[in-house]
């Protein structure tokens, strides 16, 4: 397990999704939510498609691993389609909170209880500070807010948790089989739920939109492969926590291409998660030797 690489995957991974504030606005001019996540996941769909064929990758799953796939493939258009009712019931800041809040809880008993991955002191630090950070992005917390919302996010995160967890557990596949199998079911999900539900799914055309759609959906299929090598590669107990500093990043992000300007908490709360990814990411025994090293070189 090359655990240096897992965590600049899951890092890229975090990098990548806070982009996706900023695609989903533009493509709201154009296309219905569920729509455009349908199209979306359709251009991951192909791109995943075509990277498994370059590879010359085998389609058939096998016998015992046949479940597994078929959860990885509904758990994440499932976590998509909760966290979108979640956001319209309640404060998407409420959403984000608990689907944060339901990965975390679900990847870290997954990787404590079924990986058997060790608890330690600086696990421990980094999950405290990024619940700090998400506590510090909700404030001030107002329970008049806590609705439906608050369920469908929690089932989101529970879904989002799930699939990371399968990640690990399916490392052995062909990513971008699984990919395939997965944007695919989220493509026929999203489309029932934008017919049933009656949205508008075409508003207007629009060629810079219909761009942005084609780079989002390619970076679905990039997130997708460095998700599965990173949980494959690092601690499913605290792969999470690297997620997470998504949120910091999203900040830099929304202000440069939207002009939101971030409120102190939420300036508090990325930091708080920065620090987090920091204490889980960084291996602080190899930092010790080499400023002992540096330290000796100096007296020398």
């Amino acid at each position: 397990m090359n655990t240096k690489n897992g965590f600049l995957a899951l890092l890229g991974g975090a990098i990548t999704f806070s982009f996706f504030g900023v695609f989903i606005r533009i493509l709201n001019t154009m296309f219905g939510s569920y729509t455009q996540v349908a199209l979306r996941g359709l251009v991951a769909m192909c791109a995943a498609f075509i990277l498994a064929n370059i590879k010359k990758a085998s389609f058939k799953i096998p016998k015992d691993k046949i479940l597994p796939v078929l959860m990885f493939a509904l758990s994440f258009p499932l976590a998509i389609i909760f966290f979108t009712l979640s956001v319209i019931s309640t404060k998407a800041a409420n959403s984000v909170f608990t689907l944060y809040i339901g990965s975390l809880l679900i990847s870290f008993f997954a990787g404590t209880f079924f990986f058997k991955e060790k608890i330690n002191l600086q696990k421990i630090l980094g999950m405290i500070f990024v619940v700090f950070g998400l506590l510090a992005l909700i404030f001030p917390f107002n329970i008049k807010l806590l609705s439906a919302g608050v369920i469908w996010g929690l089932l989101a995160g529970i879904m989002e948790g799930t699939t990371n967890v399968l990640r690990k557990y399916l490392s052995k596949l062909d990513r971008n089989v699984i990919l395939t199998y997965q944007y695919g079911t989220a493509v026929i999900l999203a489309l029932l739920v934008a017919l049933l539900s009656g949205q508008v799914m075409l508003k207007a055309f629009s060629w810079p939109a219909l761009l942005i759609l084609l780079i989002f959906g390619l970076c679905l299929a990039l997130i997708g492969n460095l998700l599965n090598y990173g949980f494959a590669n690092f601690d499913m107990n605290v792969g999470t926590i690297i997620l997470s500093t998504e949120l910091f990043f999203a900040l830099i992000v929304n202000y440069l291409f939207l002009g939101e300007s971030p409120l102190i908490n939420e300036i508090i709360g990325g930091i708080f998660i920065f620090l987090a990814a920091n204490i889980v990411g960084i291996d602080w025994k190899a930092f010790a030797k080499l400023w002992k090293m540096g330290k000796n070189i100096d007296m020398i």
